[in-house]
């Protein structure tokens, strides 16, 4: 019970110190073991390198400033470097050069560790590796065009298409490429002049979500509710909070595990807003008209929280 209270007692000092203060610096590290596809686009090769940075960890373990880092972790730190970069990357060669080289606080070069044998070789020299792979696939058989994944181009054309099934199909494939598809699908949705296409590009941009929340904009979100927010197991301290005393309860929960304010919403919802790291068990939130919800289903919904896409189809 004591050990329970120190704890969160240090939580609650620490928020009313950080109410209003700013997020701490810390990078996520870049990478994942990529297989060879046949990518024709830009977007589409920068897609692959994602998802093979992604699914790597059974092969490499990915180095940051001196810290190894899993493959996940690598992709979600890059793929936030890349929605920042936004327009500066417009290849597959200036995504490796500007968002998975090296370490933009110390300038340090991102390293991948070979488990099978030891040895460890510069990120970007890995990636261009994967990268040189890809673009000496030949073309496949016009025969087998129709396993191929089509280019974002050609799945906003089939938005349109006369089948319902088509239509779903690549409403679902767009979803998927997540938020490196997002510009073109805007652009797509504003130019047509059919209203279902605009419904399926605007239902496609709402399931990808916003790419550059932030931590900051969740604490942002919850400083500004009405609702109220129940911390599991708080019977000494209490477990109702109003908007501003729960985010500097997460606040201060983010500090003390060096969680920076300007990582992704959704790693900040996934490791800090989930549940409660006393009793293991969900926040929840409470609405005015007395219903409840899972904090992390809330957030994700209320404020667009992009979901992780890592999977090809």
């Amino acid at each position: 019970m004591l050990r329970c209270f120190r704890r969160y007692g240090c939580y609650l000092l620490l928020g009313a110190a950080l109410a209003r203060g700013e997020g701490f610096a810390a990078e996520t590290p870049p990478t994942r073991e990529p297989r060879p596809v046949s990518a024709k686009t830009e977007v589409e090769k920068i897609a692959a390198l994602l998802a093979a940075i992604a699914g790597a960890d059974a092969k490499y373990t990915f180095i940051r400033n001196g810290e190894k880092h899993t493959g996940a972790e690598a992709a979600a730190h890059i793929r936030t470097k890349r929605e920042k970069a936004k327009d500066k990357v417009k290849t597959a060669k200036q995504f490796i050069e500007l968002c998975a080289t090296q370490s933009e606080m110390t300038g340090t070069p991102y390293s991948v560790l070979n488990l099978a044998d030891g040895k460890t070789v510069p990120l970007a020299e890995w990636l261009n590796g994967l990268l040189a792979e890809m673009e000496k696939l030949p073309a496949p058989p016009k025969a087998e065009a129709a396993a191929e994944t089509p280019s974002v181009e050609e799945l906003l054309k089939r938005l349109g298409a006369d089948d319902f099934e088509t239509r779903e199909k690549s409403t679902e494939a767009l979803i998927r490429l997540g938020a490196p598809a997002l510009d073109a699908i805007a652009k797509y949705e504003k130019a047509s002049a059919d209203p279902e296409v605009q419904a399926r590009c605007a239902k496609i941009r709402n399931a990808i979500g916003d790419p550059n929340r932030t931590a900051a904009h969740v604490l942002e979100a919850l400083e500004k509710s009405n609702a109220t927010f129940l911390r599991p197991g708080g019977h000494l301290l209490g477990s109702k909070f109003d908007g501003k005393n729960f985010a500097a309860h997460l606040r201060a929960k983010a500090m003390l595990q060096k969680f920076e304010l300007t990582r992704p919403a959704r790693e900040f919802v996934d490791e800090i807003a989930e549940k409660s790291s006393l009793h293991d068990s969900a926040y929840r939130v409470v609405f005015e008209d007395g219903k409840e919800q899972d904090l992390k289903a809330w957030l994700v919904e209320t404020l667009k929280i992009p979901v992780a896409h890592e999977k090809k189809p």
